[in-house]
């Protein structure tokens, strides 16, 4: 099937409608923002699954839960109501704490971007020569 640059194309469905489009993305699905129809006095919460790069099981330690409970105190316009840690990916039950049409992928954004600067720097004082042992031991790294 041939794409357009945007990764796209289209194809037929059947006979007597126009042709379909679909879009495959090279690096990761982006769905289409859907609005929020709730009423104003019900809350906005989503529930979001987050993968590690090519599902690397690195999470399952103290040091990748230590660096969610910071990353996600520092969450400004969110809340995060309950997570799930596992081996290669993590649950989180979220909220928008002022806006709510927040998106969601600047939530996600924060989060990883938080947690990566964490770990970021435990891995940097593993470097340190009484550090290496539990620097190896941990298998982040």
């Amino acid at each position: 099937m041939p794409y357009n640059r945007a990764g796209c194309v289209a194809y037929p469905v059947n006979d007597l409608s126009p042709p379909a489009i679909a879009c495959h993305h090279k690096f990761m699905a982006h769905p289409p923002r859907i609005p929020v129809w709730l009423p104003d006095e019900q809350s906005v919460i989503y529930f979001v699954t987050i993968c590690v790069a090519d599902r690397k099981p690195v999470l399952a330690n103290h040091y990748a839960f230590d660096a969610f409970k910071i990353a996600a105190s520092k969450l400004k316009h969110w809340k995060v109501l309950a997570a799930v840690l596992m081996p290669d990916h993590l649950h989180v039950i979220s909220a928008p704490t002022e806006d709510r049409d927040a998106r969601i992928g600047d939530f996600s954004a924060a989060l990883k971007r938080w947690m990566r600067e964490e770990l970021e720097e435990r891995r940097q004082a593993a470097r340190l020569p009484y550090n290496r042992r539990v620097a190896m031991a941990t298998g982040l790294f």
